[in-house]
């Protein structure tokens, strides 16, 4: 064969050289991979954690009693928090009085924090102004935030049964 190119293969070492510099870019290539993947599963888990709410609210002392702005319930609370994050309770603003569509909020530290998985719940004070005039129930609420800012409403429980003030009322417009 006249003209013909004849091709050679390039040395040994070359060959063993790519074929290190391959499995190499193909190991970092895996753990950069890997790792990248790790950091946004942590993301994932960090954002559940924050906005999970794991709470119970527990009226240990419920007194109903006729105060100058009507029926009113005054409410000792406890708020455990069994989430993995702490949460706070939104307390009412100072110099706020409850109405009949907002209750009075005091926690019993100024922050309103609970702790994750506490040992001992947290003590809340709440006012609520009965409507002895409304027919439907009406479910105590008590306004806690996530540590992803969002403030949900937990029901308050008591003796197994919800907390429901208005049961003081003896046909619907006059209080006990």
């Amino acid at each position: 064969m006249v003209g013909a190119v004849v091709r050679r293969l390039p040395p040994r070492r070359v060959l063993v050289a790519l074929l290190v510099a391959l499995l190499l870019g193909a190991v970092l290539g895996g753990y950069v991979g890997a790792r990248s993947a790790h950091r946004q599963a942590l993301r994932v888990q960090a954002a559940a954690d924050a906005s999970t709410l794991a709470v119970l609210a527990y009226a240990t002392d419920v007194s109903v009693y006729r105060g100058s702005a009507g029926q009113t319930a005054l409410l000792n609370v406890e708020v455990t928090n069994a989430g993995p994050l702490p949460v706070s309770v939104v307390g009412s603003d100072f110099g706020v009085n409850a109405t009949r569509d907002r209750p009075l909020v005091r926690p019993s530290s100024e922050d309103g924090a609970v702790p994750p998985r506490t040992t001992g719940p947290v003590t809340v004070a709440m006012v609520v102004l009965v409507d002895c005039a409304f027919d439907g129930d009406r479910t105590v609420t008590l306004p806690v935030r996530t540590a992803d800012d969002v403030v949900h409403q937990v029901r308050i429980e008591g003796s197994g049964r919800r907390i429901e003030p208005a049961s003081s009322c003896v046909d619907g417009r006059r209080p006990l």
